[in-house]
C-alpha cells in the first residue's frame, strides 16, 4: 500500500505536516513516526525538505486501515446527571 495517491483529487488536497496528521487520527506525532519508522504503517511522502507530508486521503487511508474512530468516551449531553435529584 502506498500513501499519497496521484490525479486532480490528490492535488487538491489539503496537505498534513506529521503533526496534524496524528491529531487527525487521534495520536501523537511521536507515535505516528514511530509506526513508521518501525514498518506499522506505510512511508509518508517527503517535501523537498524532507519533512512527512499527508494529504486529507493519506490521512483517511490511515484511519480505515489501522487507526478505526471508536467512541471511547461519551459526549457530555450523554452522561446523564442522576446524583443532582
Amino acid at each position: 500500500m502506498e500513501l499519497t495517491g496521484h490525479g486532480d483529487a490528490a492535488m487538491s488536497s489539503k496537505l498534513l505536516r506529521v503533526n496534524d496528521a496524528a491529531d487527525e487520527l487521534g495520536i501523537s506525532g511521536s507515535w505516528l513516526r514511530r509506526a513508521e519508522k518501525r514498518g506499522h504503517i506505510p512511508p509518508a511522502k517527503r517535501d523537498l525538505n524532507g519533512w512527512r507530508i499527508y494529504t486529507e486521503a493519506d490521512v483517511a487511508l490511515l484511519r480505515e486501515k489501522f487507526f478505526p474512530v471508536t467512541k471511547l468516551i461519551p459526549e457530555s449531553s450523554d452522561i446523564s446527571n442522576d446524583s443532582e435529584e
